[in-house]
């Protein structure tokens, strides 16, 4: 990869990283919302798909929240 691709790769990460941050609020909600809901349905239905699907979306959620708390001290 020559300098400028990667000043231009460069520059598109810092933007793409301002806007997850900017939009961090949302996107943590989205998750808090859909771990509810998948909480709810396993306590209801006790189906081993909907303990997956909630463990799955508490494992990215988890993920989300580090990688914007390790990104929010580069800045």
């Amino acid at each position: 990869m020559n300098d400028l691709e990667s000043r231009v790769l460069s520059s598109i990460e810092h933007d793409l990283l301002r806007e997850v941050h900017k939009h961090a609020d949302i996107l943590n909600e989205v998750l808090r919302q859909e771990i509810a809901e998948a909480e709810f349905s396993a306590m209801k239905y006790k189906e081993q798909e909907c303990y997956e699907r909630l463990v799955d979306l508490k494992r990215a959620f988890n993920v989300l929240t580090s990688f914007l708390y390790v990104t929010s001290n580069k800045k």
